[in-house]
């Protein structure tokens, strides 16, 4: 027999009872994460499960084909919508080229209107002086006696 009282070769009972603690203080620990990785596992399954009915569902919705028809179509319309903001903005130009012009055009008739004015009133001035009158002292019709000089 063994001095340990082990009743073998002292090496091998002491690794035997290293193991055997070594399992003690372990198993518990590994029986959990053993435990937890059914669960894990469990419920990855129930979401693979879960994922693939409602991918089903989805794929057999009736408006869904409407959906991804229209989706096809954005890009056109998004196509459109920038050429039509491109013309707008051609347009506003223009419109705003031609408002400033018509101002222009209209300022230079009423300075036109108004030296036209002008020189019609300095052409009627004109006019009037030019026309005969009366000397002062001179007989008036009807034998009027002329009116002194003032």
């Amino acid at each position: 027999m063994a001095a340990d009282g082990t009743g073998g070769d002292g090496a091998s009972g002491q690794q035997r009872l290293l193991a055997q603690a070594f399992i003690g203080v372990t198993q518990p620990d590994v029986e959990r994460v053993q435990t937890l990785l059914q669960e894990l596992h469990q419920n990855q399954t129930d979401l693979v499960n879960t994922l693939a009915k409602e991918n089903r569902e989805l794929q057999n919705l009736p408006e869904l084909q409407l959906i991804l028809e229209t989706m096809e179509k954005v890009p056109a319309y998004q196509n459109k919508a920038i050429s039509l903001r491109r013309e707008l903005g051609y347009i506003y130009q223009q419109t705003t080229s031609l408002m400033q012009r018509t101002q222009k055009l209209h300022r230079r008739c009423e300075e036109n209107s108004e030296r036209q004015a002008k020189e019609a009133a300095i052409q009627r001035r004109r006019e009037q002086e030019l026309l005969a009158k009366p000397a002062p002292g001179l007989v008036t019709a009807q034998g009027a006696e002329p009116s002194p000089p003032s």
